[in-house]
């Protein structure tokens, strides 16, 4: 398969032109909108059944395909597919001596060693060598499962089993060894050699008078080839990786041969945060699988300057540095007191090669090799789960002075310290169910259950992290003794919305657990916009029923319909869409059952009043409008004055309640046929110079068939009007584009639509804006003050509206200059806070709300802390901004904004602030 093609996104690699996106309902008609507004030419599942999309645009790029997709509200998220690389350094062939095993102060690159700084594999030999009881999968470049010092152990399939990997569905042999993600094919052939060297370092055969041998001298290693021959992968690849580990793993869970696949090596990664990969990582995580990253090779603190997968706040990472032979931390190895867990050897490691011979590398991807090794050498001798696997690891290190502060344990893997303790007991902590849905303005609860485990009888109490702004959370009860359960109660504010992803924690003592959990909240209710025509007579009509909601037309779970003289569902045309199945159903007379027919599939639905014509019915998304056309015929029995009723309900289960739209009178009239017209959104804001777009529908009434012809009037000066058709004929919709010229007056506008066919003749009225254009204005409060930390306000304004805004520069320092100063950019489409080094020639990010933060030598931010706001025309960007004490003095606040045609306010001083 060929290399990826790349393009660069805000400092980071991605593929080209390329998105991973997950609906919040994967109706066929969000993904066709989709593919539409994305003019995209390739789609696949990424992961397995249910999980995220990847598409591929013709013509967009990947920040032009975000912009597009951050309109829609019926997505859970939208991200780049970033690019992972591998994590292993150059190689150095002069050094020959395995020490990470056993050191005995060998010279290593004419320095000697010293012993005892190393994993001490020779005393937990005394315990086990052999962890053929469970797999490890190594996700990789492959495995050259020929390799004379590797074949014996790695895992082959006892009998063909099937997958569904990125939405194909592949059959694998007996007898095969894993899977390659780029052919989707079952042979994970290393063609690189990064993955047979750290494959040699898990699980080389042992005592067998050959080469090398690894933390287990037997072991059944599972190969999952992702990266390719220039160890280059995507996010996509990783995710279909791990799946494929999970759905192998349960394809012989309940056969008499299961294979028990308990950890995942990770020896690679990437600047992107996913939450597509982060999904899926909790997915391994609900499998019971352990994953062990590479905490990267670019000296650099994770804390402020994340490394994925080894960054993901998720329980079941554990991330690995780098330490030489003297137990310090080599000098290219990432830190991170909060984000990297511990340390192992990872400098001039002697391992299998490609071609059957051997090799020595560098990196972390050494170090995350010997953790994995361990934790199956400990899962042979100890039955753990995955945070009972993990706080083994991590409790039993050995302390160093020389680590202190670089990792939450300042510890270096002890394998014989870890395999001794690994019955001493502990907890798990998990949390049901994974997901709620709540809105804006109420609660929401989970049940929390502690697992004690070996013993356990402590207190653990509770906490709960990763909140909606504002929001508040509360157990019951607050603390556990041993094993049980709480009920965690989150109360979240009116104005939240978006997802979040809930961290909860249970703390006893030094030991913890802590799992994930996702929070939706609904912004609001939907509203019922317009029933087109409202009224009118005849024994049949295509019915426009117009709903909205302020998350999104893809927030809108279902639509009632009912006509009838009264509100009641007896002897009525009583009709439910739901939009997640697109489907319609018709109740009987008497309500006691429902006939349903999928939207635009062959067939009627009927009663005794009405009937719809399933091929002829039709839904459009727009923004935050849904649009239900049903072509009704009523009955003669039916016929009378019935008044037109409608309902919306919401994904969250907020209702509109019946709103009472229109009426119309069955068999009256004398059947003249004639049709009406509309429009909406009822009015458009423009800056001079842009256009708006209003959606014109014309609906027969009587079975009009004629051909309607269409004008605008009340055009301001300058402006212009097009209709895309310019005609319709019996019925139909189509697009009116109002465009403005630069020297179109400001002002509001009332715009006659008319349709004209023959005699007959109707009108509709929108309402257009035009505001003056310009670049954002911007301000901060407070705009003056003093102290060593605030919280500010940067407002931009935009007079097309606050999503117009693309984006604001903040700068903090004594003149205008970049360097040595408080230096950020808020990228709005990405909801994305970065943050420029001491010298400005790098730039660290962290999306709102997350964990996280980011700094250098003048100030910091705790990126869960910054929120964004938009209503109306201002967007509200709030971050508590904290400076260090080398950063004192008086400095002015320059502000600059941009938005979405461009236009750019420049930098402006806008305050002052006197750090001290």
């Amino acid at each position: 398969k060929a290399q990826p093609k790349i393009e660069n996104y805000q400092g980071g690699e991605v593929s080209a032109q390329e998105v991973l996106l997950k609906f919040r309902h994967p109706a066929p008609v969000a993904v066709s909108q989709a593919q539409r507004d994305l003019d995209a030419d390739k789609i696949h599942v990424v992961g397995g059944p249910g999980g995220a999309y990847a598409f591929h645009s013709r013509s967009k790029n990947v920040a032009a395909m975000l912009n597009v997709l951050s309109k829609r509200g019926d997505l859970i998220y939208a991200e780049p597919n970033y690019i992972v690389r591998g994590a292993a350094t150059p190689n150095d062939p002069s050094f020959t001596q395995l020490w990470g095993l056993k050191n005995t102060g060998q010279t290593v690159s004419g320095a000697a060693g010293t012993p005892g700084a190393d994993i001490h594999a020779t005393s937990a030999w005394d315990m086990s060598t052999s962890s053929t009881n469970t797999v490890i999968a190594v996700l990789d470049s492959g495995i050259e499962y020929t390799h004379p010092d590797i074949s014996a152990n790695v895992w082959s399939a006892p009998a063909a089993f099937g997958v569904n990997i990125g939405g194909a569905i592949v059959t694998c042999g007996a007898g095969t060894h894993g899977f390659n993600v780029l052919t989707s094919a079952c042979d994970p052939m290393d063609d690189n050699g990064h993955g047979t060297h750290v494959s040699g370092i898990i699980g080389a055969v042992g005592n067998n008078g050959v080469g090398v041998t690894g933390v287990n001298w037997t072991a059944r290693m599972m190969g999952v080839k992702f990266l390719d021959s220039t160890f280059t992968g995507t996010v996509a690849g990783a995710i279909n990786a791990v799946e494929f580990a999970i759905q192998a793993n349960a394809a012989f869970a309940n056969s008499a041969t299961p294979i028990n696949v308990r950890v995942l090596n990770m020896s690679w990664g990437g600047l992107g945060f996913s939450q597509a990969f982060a999904d899926e990582i909790n997915k391994a995580n609900a499998n019971n699988m352990l994953l062990v990253a590479a905490a990267g090779n670019r000296n650099l603190d994770n804390d402020v300057n994340p490394y994925y997968p080894s960054s993901y706040n998720v329980p079941n990472i554990v991330a690995v540095a780098s330490t030489d032979s003297n137990d310090n931390r080599t000098s290219w190895s990432d830190y991170g007191a909060s984000t990297v867990h511990l340390a192992a050897p990872g400098e001039n490691i002697y391992s299998t090669m490609l071609g059957g011979g051997y090799m020595f590398l560098n990196g972390t991807s050494m170090s995350a090799a010997y953790v994995s090794g361990a934790a199956q050498l400990v899962l042979s001798k100890c039955s753990l789960d995955t945070a009972g696997l993990k706080n083994d690891l991590l409790n039993n290190v050995d302390a160093l002075a020389a680590w202190s502060g670089l990792t939450t344990t300042a510890g270096r893997l002890n394998v014989d310290k870890a395999i001794r303790a690994c019955g001493a007991g502990g907890f798990t902590i998990s949390a049901s169910p994974s997901s709620r849905l709540v809105a804006a303005g109420s609660s929401t609860t989970y049940d929390v259950t502690v697992t004690a485990a070996g013993g356990f009888a402590g207190t653990v109490i509770l906490s709960a992290g990763g909140l909606p702004q504002n929001a508040a959370a509360s157990f019951s009860p607050s603390s556990i003794n041993g094993s049980g359960s709480s009920t965690l109660t989150i109360s979240v504010p009116t104005g939240a919305s978006g997802p979040f992803t809930v961290t909860i924690t249970g703390a006893s003592g030094s030991v913890s657990d802590s799992t994930t959990a996702s929070l939706f909240v609904d912004a609001g209710p939907p509203s019922v916009v317009s029933v087109s025509p409202s009224s009118g007579n005849g024994t049949s009509q295509t019915f426009n029923f117009a709903v909205s909601d302020p998350d999104g037309s893809g927030d809108i779970a279902g639509i009632h319909v009912l006509i009838n003289s009264s509100v009641s569902g007896t002897n009525a045309c009583w009709m439910y869409y739901n939009q997640a199945s697109n489907a319609l159903w018709l109740a009987n007379n008497d309500t006691s059952n429902w006939n349903q027919i999928v939207l635009g599939s062959a067939g009627t639905v009927q009663n005794s009043q009405c009937s719809v014509n399933g091929g002829a019915a039709s839904v459009t998304n727009s923004g935050n409008t849904l649009t239900l056309a049903l072509p009704i015929t009523f009955t003669s029995t039916f016929s009378g004055t019935q008044t037109i009723y409608v309902d919306a309900t919401d994904n969250a289960g907020l209702d509109t309640g019946y709103r009472t739209m229109g009426t119309w009178t069955v068999g009256a009239g004398g059947g003249t046929p004639d049709f009406t017209i509309s429009a909406t959104p009822g009015s458009q804001t423009v800056a001079a110079g842009s256009s708006a777009q209003y959606a014109v529908t014309i609906a027969p009434i009587n079975n009009f068939g004629g051909a309607v012809t269409l004008t605008a009037a009340g055009l301001p000066s300058g402006a212009t009007a097009a209709f895309n058709p310019a005609s319709i004929s019996g019925s139909g919709s189509t697009t009116l584009t109002l465009n403005t010229s630069s020297t179109t007056s400001p002002g509001s506008y009332t715009i006659s639509i008319t349709g004209a066919s023959g005699t007959l003749s109707h009108s509709a009225s929108v309402t257009l804006t035009v505001n003056t254009a310009g670049p954002p204005a911007v301000s901060v409060n407070p705009s003056s003050g003093s102290g060593m930390s605030q919280t500010f306000n940067f407002v931009a304004s935009d007079v097309s509206g606050a999503n117009a805004v693309s984006g604001i520069n903040i700068l903090f320092n004594s003149y205008f200059g970049g360097t040595n100063a408080c230096w950020m950019y808020y990228d709005h489409p990405s909801n994305t806070l970065w943050m420029a080094s001491d010298d400005a020639s790098n730039w660290s990010a962290v999306s709102l709300g997350s964990s996280g933060s980011l700094q250098n030598s003048q100030c910091s931010v705790n990126g869960g802390a910054v929120s964004v706001t938009v209503s109306g025309n201002n967007l509200t960007l709030t971050i508590p901004i904290v400076f260090t004490s080398a950063f004192t003095g008086t400095r002015t606040v320059f502000l600059r904004a941009l938005d979405n045609a461009g236009l750019d306010s420049g930098y402006q001083a806008k305050g002052t602030w006197v750090v001290q």
